[in-house]
């Protein structure tokens, strides 16, 4: 999301974005580039996210003299996520409405903040022109709090739960979901369907740098299978097809870096010496073969 538009041109956008999510396992804002916008579309999208109205903000103007408590929406035309889990990534291009939807999820204990600390514009600005200076002025007249502290985001920004680099809070947010729903899962193909996913992400998070002599550990034949060394890369080639250059996920598991085997990653077995004595291939469809190692 890159802004918040006004109600009258997003409130239908929104509500059918939020009916379209209404099934899904877990959900996950990008914040990190979101400028702000107008309050009354992310009320609506706040809305969805609880199952009957909280105070989500306290909203002073010292213009108007007022103070306003804003609360979700008593009513929504489609299927609340009340129960399912929220991430909300955040960066320091994250400013004003954006702030906001990340700093009440966030207090009001509804979602995860993954990313970078945001860019701190709590305060709403008022135009005030200066004819004989020639000058026009913003200057602060609205101040947004959280209703419990008292406190905003003004110069410090919305903190984030899991502090990422901007460019790995997608993957963080992705992984944190699929371990977060893995644990509620009893079904055995989901469950696996989330593992299959997650390897890899752990593994783009957090890469694994295996050492010379732990490479060679690998290389040998396994039946119609050959793992090999290439430019200090394990290669995995099957008899008769093209050779594909190995990522190591970590716990002996590799995945090909190859579009062509997208469905495919490998596991390696030890035995209690700890040498490689068989190789798993695993396929996304929950399928899988083996091969023993056969080196002459």
């Amino acid at each position: 999301m890159s802004e918040f538009t006004w109600a009258h041109l997003g409130r239908a956008t929104a509500h059918a974005a939020m009916t379209f999510l209404s099934h899904c396992d877990a959900v996950i804002i990008d914040l990190r580039k979101n400028w702000g916008g107008r309050r009354e579309v992310i009320e609506i999208i706040l809305s969805y996210f609880f199952d009957k109205p909280v105070h989500y903000i306290t909203e002073t103007n010292r213009i108007k003299n007022h103070t306003v408590e804003h609360w979700t929406l008593e009513h929504v035309p489609g299927k609340r996520l009340a129960d399912v889990p929220v991430y909300v990534l955040t960066g320091h291009e994250t400013y004003s409405g954006g702030e906001m939807m990340a700093f009440a999820l966030q207090n009001l204990g509804r979602a995860t903040l993954i990313g970078d600390t945001t860019g701190g514009a709590a305060h709403g600005t008022h135009l005030s022109h200066v004819p004989n200076l020639r000058l026009e002025v913003y200057i602060p007249h609205e101040i947004h709090v959280d209703p419990a502290t008292g406190k905003d985001w003004e110069g410090v920004g919305v903190i984030p739960d899991v502090a990422v680099p901007f460019g790995q809070a997608l993957a963080a947010a992705h992984a944190h979901a699929l371990k977060e729903t893995l644990q509620k899962e009893d079904d055995e193909d989901r469950r696996y369907e989330r593992e299959w996913f997650l390897r890899p992400l752990k593994a783009a998070i957090h890469s694994v740098e295996l050492a010379d002599d732990e490479l060679q550990a690998y290389v040998g034949r396994f039946g119609k299978r050959r793992i090999s060394i290439e430019n200090g890369a394990l290669v995995y080639q099957r008899e008769g097809s093209k050779a594909h250059r190995l990522v190591p996920m970590g716990n002996d598991w590799f995945k090909p870096v190859s579009d062509e085997l997208y469905y495919f990653q490998i596991q390696f077995e030890r035995a209690a010496s700890g040498d490689i004595t068989r190789l798993i291939g695993w396929y996304d469809n929950g399928k899988s073969d083996s091969s023993d190692r056969t080196d002459d």
